[in-house]
């Protein structure tokens, strides 16, 4: 062979990966040169029926979410070679990376748990989100699953936490959350797992007043009402009433009060 004409090796070959893909990404030296990168993905490649899918770009990343089979249990590993003139590089492989938490890789790809909407009740701390079923159904993570979403909410009161599931036909997933005292804000922490997928830790907080109320009109503003309104009707009669004046036949000075009447009124 003749390696002189041979292209320089891509490196630093990374994988990055998310709720939504993977994308392989590397450095090469001399782009001007008239290059194009040969991309495998090679699956499960510790098994002898290992399966390879590749790719040709002239890009420095690919995203190869499409080209991963069973990426729900499968791990695997990438290798990207320059070519140039029929003439290939050496190989730069990745590290071994998995969506699989039991598997052993060096990346684990975790999917990120939805936002958290949160508010009072009932006396309780409402908690909604969207399925992520649906949310990233697209994603090669979940691609081919009939697994549940399993969820599990833990709060700052240090009790043990309570596990939900989320089945794939709801749109949204909720349920709520009892506290046994008035704190001001009120936080949760969030994990779950479809599967052997797992979720990245999701915390979110409600600052306000959770506890219910019930009263109505005739429980609260009607009872008031009525006592404003007697005590003006007292303190009207209290202007208006006639002074009653008591006295000795032939003192100068009379005891008068508006307030005799009121006990007049009252016996």
């Amino acid at each position: 062979f003749n390696y002189t004409n041979r292209p320089s090796p891509p490196a630093s070959v990374s994988i990055q990966c998310d709720s939504y893909g993977v994308e392989v990404r590397w450095e090469y030296p001399d782009l001007d040169q008239d290059v194009q990168f040969q991309v495998k993905v090679i699956h499960d490649f510790n098994q002898r029926n290992s399966n390879v899918t590749q790719n040709l770009t002239r890009s420095l990343r690919l995203n190869i979410s499409s080209m991963l089979f069973y990426p729900a249990y499968n791990r695997y590993v990438v290798n990207v070679t320059a070519v140039r003139g029929g003439e290939e590089s050496e190989p730069t492989l990745s590290d071994i990376f998995s969506y699989n938490k039991y598997a052993t890789a060096k990346i684990t790809c975790h999917l990120d748990f939805p936002e958290v909407e949160l508010s009072p009740k009932d006396g309780k701390l409402h908690v909604q989100f969207t399925n992520p079923l649906q949310l990233y159904r697209n994603s090669p993570a979940l691609r081919g699953l009939n697994d549940n979403l399993k969820y599990c909410i833990e709060t700052e009161e240090g009790r043990n936490e309570a596990c939900e599931t989320c089945e794939m036909k709801q749109n949204t997933c909720e349920t709520s959350v009892v506290f046994s005292e008035h704190r001001g804000e009120y936080c949760v922490s969030l994990t779950g797992n479809i599967g052997q997928r797992f979720f990245n830790l999701r915390s979110s907080c409600f600052t306000g007043d959770i506890r219910s109320c019930k009263c109505d009109f005739y429980q609260t503003v009607f009872p008031v009402w009525i006592t404003v309104m007697f005590l003006s009707a007292v303190w009207t009669l209290i202007l208006t009433a006639p002074i009653h004046c008591r006295g000795s036949i032939g003192e100068e000075v009379m005891e008068c009060s508006k307030f005799s009447f009121l006990g007049e009124l009252f016996l």
